[in-house]
């Protein structure tokens, strides 16, 4: 490995190096990681596995630790609760070549620093390094509270994929899931809106009728009054797909539910409280509806708090060897059938098509 002059994670002149412990029971693993934080002129003390790691914090004290995931009989996320309970302070980052969303939720729920991608670059490292060192002398708190839930029950199983993007898509939603701050999920159709909307929240559901309700004789064939979605996901979560194309007229409405969290059924005349968390998606540019007067700039605003822009298939192709798999097991469970295996030409088939279509697209073929 050429190591380039990078100087992002580097000590500032005249400060003192920081000591970082490196977790790795992979010799070569380790040795790379040593040779990296060294080039930023940082010390690096290595441990073997999880009891050696825990000697080496009792000896000195550390401004970092970088640790891989998986350490034999234990795991990194064991020496992370374990520093949480005895050294808080210290930013613990958990390297891993097998990056999922179930682990990168257990990682941020669990307090990790941050959650990376194995090998990761120079300059990634070096930036992660500066951040890690700088959090941890000035002790500032480096993730939000959240609450303990079990990635399981949040459907993130479904979203599969190990790509520099997607692991960012990852730590975001563990991230935003437990507030109450509304979400605007980006990407083309078929990247998966849907199913990072329903990660974010275990009663998430895709609804797709009239957000306000009615009152009985509001209209004609207005037989009965009807609950509106806002006042059917209260206290929960709501998601609009395809924002983009509510009329303003709606959007003005949307605004004030948002604003006032009250709404009034349509021919109501009272009005109606609601605490909702809203998640909203779209495959259109909303910057160009903004220029062009065809979306209201302070619902934008008031939607666009913490914004998941999701990566086209083709811009992450080393996810597709995993999504293939995904969906063989997938559907050989469903039908029955004994599990088969692509060819090495199918294999390179779909490794070179654009599928415009995206991993939606990929799963029906």
């Amino acid at each position: 490995m050429a190591l380039g002059a990078i100087g992002s994670g580097g000590p500032p002149p005249g400060s003192v190096p920081a000591r970082i412990l490196v977790v790795d029971d992979e010799p070569i693993t380790a040795r790379t990681l040593v040779r990296m934080v060294r080039h930023f002129g940082h010390e690096a003390v290595v441990a073997e596995g999880v009891e050696q790691a825990i000697a080496r914090c009792s000896e000195t004290t550390f401004d970092v630790v970088l640790t891989d995931l998986n350490l034999g009989g234990w795991s990194g996320f064991d020496l992370l609760r374990h520093l949480r309970d005895r050294a808080p302070e210290i930013p613990v980052v958990l390297i891993t070549g097998y990056a999922t969303i179930d682990s990168a939720m257990e990682a941020i729920q669990a307090g990790a620093y941050d959650y990376i991608a194995k090998p990761p670059t120079l300059e990634a490292l070096g930036d992660l390094l500066r951040r890690a060192i700088e959090k941890r002398r000035t002790a500032d708190a480096a993730l939000p509270p959240v609450r303990e839930e079990r990635a399981e029950d949040e459907g993130f199983h479904n979203i599969v994929g190990r790509s520099p993007q997607m692991l960012e898509i990852y730590k975001t939603v563990a991230r935003a899931a437990p507030g109450r701050s509304s979400v605007m999920i980006l990407g083309e159709s078929g990247t998966g809106k849907e199913l990072v909307a329903r990660a974010l929240h275990r009663r998430s559901r895709l609804l797709e009728t009239e957000l306000f309700g009615h009152v009985r004789g509001a209209f004609t064939g207005a037989v009965t009054s009807r609950r509106g979605l806002f006042e059917e996901a209260h206290e929960g979560t709501l998601f609009l797909d395809e924002i983009g194309d509510l009329s303003l007229p709606l959007q003005a409405k949307l605004l004030r539910a948002i604003q006032e969290h009250r709404i009034k059924p349509v021919g109501g005349n009272e009005e109606i409280e609601i605490d909702v968390r809203l998640v909203v998606a779209t495959h259109q540019n909303l910057d160009e509806m903004l220029a062009a007067g065809r979306f209201r700039e302070d619902l934008y605003y008031r939607l666009n708090v913490v914004t998941l822009s999701l990566p086209a298939l083709r811009e992450r192709r080393e996810d597709i060897p995993f999504l293939m798999s995904h969906f063989l097991v997938k559907y050989s469970r469903l039908s029955g059938r004994p599990l088969m295996r692509f060819s090495p030409e199918a294999e390179r088939a779909l490794l070179d098509y654009p599928w415009p279509g995206n991993v939606r697209e990929l799963e029906n073929v």
